[in-house]
């Protein structure tokens, strides 16, 4: 099934989806109450509450993408889209409250107060913190401003899966939990495992007390490299137990061997997975392991 699998792969690349799987020929089992079996899909995400502002520059970027095989999640009505990345839930667009800032370990929605004082006040907006007023503690106006987390700090990269983290420490269950890709700052504390930001390849999210996986306790929750973990009680579902995260390291080894850019990429020893290319270093032109 496996070759198969790759071979009617190379025919996507090609432009040419083969419907090749049949429920006696290594069937692939979607939930039918959620979406069907298609050989092509568009790897580009769908609209979500979360997305519906940056919606357009992500199909822009994606829309030429080879398509892929897997389940096909059913749309949501006209008029609606998805809750969030979970795509269990469709909701009205106009009830969607879109995702404007992350500042930290803070979640700000389209429309959120930031800061207020009795001399200005700040709401967060398509992206920035947008403030009318001046502070009363300042003497200079200040019309729009974009708030930034400071991380100057550069982690020396450790590959393999960081030990547990759990930022958001919080007995108990609740409405919400949210535990974000640890910082520089963060990776920088953490024994064994770590890296920076962009090294991250994978995530794993578990509950503290008990270990279930986000899926096994039944809740709307998110577990994903972009966001992290993101868990909010529906009202008909029980409240979000503490959750932890671990990511898992990838760090950018550097072969020293002279190389030649203009020459084929050679293959890595050991795991076909990996590739040398030839980047510019300090030292001059040297082979890369890349993915």
């Amino acid at each position: 099934c496996t070759a198969l699998a790759a071979y009617a792969h190379e025919c996507n690349l090609k432009g040419i989806p083969i419907k090749w799987r049949t429920p006696d020929l290594c069937p692939m089992q979607c939930d039918e109450n959620c979406g069907h079996y298609d050989p092509c899909i568009s790897v580009c995400p769908l609209e979500t509450c979360d997305n519906m502002l940056v919606y357009g520059k992500l199909m822009g970027s994606c829309a030429e993408s080879v398509c892929i095989e897997g389940c096909h999640v059913k749309p949501c009505p006209d008029g609606q889209v998805y809750k969030n990345s979970s795509l269990l839930d469709c909701v009205p667009k106009p009830a969607c409250n879109p995702i404007c800032l992350e500042v930290g370990t803070t979640i700000y929605y389209e429309g959120d107060l930031m800061e207020k004082d009795d001399c200005h006040s700040c709401y967060c907006s398509k992206g920035r913190q947008v403030c009318q007023g001046v502070p009363c503690t300042s003497s200079t106006v200040t019309t729009e401003e974009t708030r930034t987390e400071p991380n100057t700090e550069t982690v020396q990269c450790k590959p393999g899966w960081t030990t547990w983290i759990n930022v958001n420490s919080k007995p108990g269950p609740k409405d919400s939990d949210f535990e974000p890709l640890p910082t520089s700052i963060i990776m920088a504390e953490l024994p064994g495992s770590r890296c920076e930001s962009d090294m991250i390849a994978d995530i794993q999210c578990r509950t503290v007390d008990t270990h279930l996986t986000p899926k096994e306790t039944g809740l709307d929750v998110e577990c994903s490299l972009e966001r992290g973990l993101v868990c909010t009680s529906r009202q008909d579902e029980d409240e979000c137990p503490d959750f932890e995260i671990r990511v898992k390291c990838q760090c950018k080894e550097t072969v020293t061997v002279s190389c030649d850019p203009s020459q084929p990429l050679e293959a890595h020893v050991g795991d076909c997975y990996l590739y040398h290319g030839c980047d510019k270093t300090d030292d001059g032109n040297s082979l890369v392991v890349k993915t």
